[in-house]
């Protein structure tokens, strides 16, 4: 039978609402007698007293669980995001449930459903397109949530600043005489490549890449045979370059991509460059934002914003050994120490 607060208090020999105090840690235990809270102390152990967490959380409103929602924990970036931020969460008494879309926007729907049926404080939304209209609709507008990727404008966000990044990335494109460019990314990053190309006169294509686009989609960008291609992802590219290297005669293009993990680590010379999110930043402000929005009385929405930087092939590729050597990555990276992995 599970032990009790009363439990621990007849062993003791004084009243509930002592044994409540200190365990709770109330300001008031402070007067509590070193002898007593030894004993309570000895009594928890004995007995295996497990505070009740439904009893914590209707006393204090706060069931001390956050929610998180990605498209899988398979792919090594959701899996290291989802690992990270259970571990900050971990360092402030919070219990994280992840909410897996399998990219189908059907799912949306449904996780943050069940995260909110299952009374957490808060949820990350790790994913790229929000749902805005659907928790609008629903009356979720002040439900705690906060957007990882995205940038609805009335919702707490921590945003990817990639504005200079991608200027760079345009101006190196201008510089390496860039004829045809293929921009294989989402609306965001385009609208920002589109802008910046116009004062240098670059002509782009448009062929935007997703977790939803088919093998005719890589091969239609194969058989553009663009001189310059802008990737969003290290995935897309990997996948892209196989299909030239089923072509013989071929001549790869100068490539741009997104790096975020070692994992996206591309070593072959048609890189030109890579544009790098502040990932740690993200999992350094992420949890402590959560917490200040369930504090907050206020209804203000906040935008973070973290910057992004551009790295040439050769720089990202210290960068890559730093990360192998970094802390922080190691439960990622261990695999990659191993292998002396590296996309080729």
């Amino acid at each position: 039978m599970r032990a009790t607060l009363k439990d621990i208090a007849e062993r003791v020999g004084v009243t509930k609402a002592l044994v409540s105090l200190y365990l709770n840690n109330h300001p008031l235990s402070a007067k509590i007698a070193k002898s007593t809270k030894e004993k309570i102390d000895q009594a928890v152990k004995e007995l295996n007293y497990r505070p009740s967490t439904t009893a914590r959380a209707l006393k204090s409103g706060r069931s001390r669980t956050l929610g998180l929602v990605v498209g899988d924990i398979c792919s090594d970036y959701f899996g290291f995001l989802a690992q990270s931020l259970l571990d900050e969460c971990a360092k402030y008494d919070y219990q994280l449930l992840i909410g897996i879309t399998r990219f189908d926007p059907k799912e949306e729907r449904r996780c943050l459903e069940n995260l909110i049926n299952r009374q957490t404080d808060g949820i990350f939304y790790g994913m790229g397109v929000f749902p805005a209209e659907y928790l609008l609709s629903a009356g979720l507008k002040d439900y705690p949530i906060l957007q990882l990727h995205s940038l609805h404008p009335e919702f707490n966000s921590i945003r990817r600043n990639e504005t200079n990044a991608l200027k760079t990335v345009v101006r190196r494109i201008h510089e390496l005489g860039g004829r045809k460019v293929v921009v294989a990314t989402g609306v965001s990053w385009l609208t920002i490549i589109q802008e910046e190309a116009a004062s240098y006169g670059i002509q782009l294509i448009h062929q935007p890449l997703d977790f939803f686009s088919t093998e005719k989609d890589f091969d239609r960008i194969r058989d553009l045979a663009p001189d310059v291609l802008v990737c969003s992802s290290s995935t897309f590219v990997v996948s892209i370059l196989e299909r030239y290297s089923r072509k013989k005669n071929l001549e790869l293009p100068r490539v741009f991509y997104s790096y975020t993990l070692p994992c996206d680590c591309i070593n072959n010379s048609c890189i030109a460059g890579v544009i790098v999110p502040d990932f740690k930043e993200v999992i350094r402000l992420a949890v402590p934002r959560m917490i200040q929005m369930l504090d907050k009385t206020e209804k203000k929405i906040i935008h973070l914003e973290t910057s992004a930087h551009y790295l040439e092939r050769e720089q990202m590729m210290k960068f890559y050994e730093q990360q192998l050597a970094d802390p922080f990555y190691e439960s990622f990276t261990r695999k990659y120490k191993q292998k002396g992995d590296s996309h080729e």
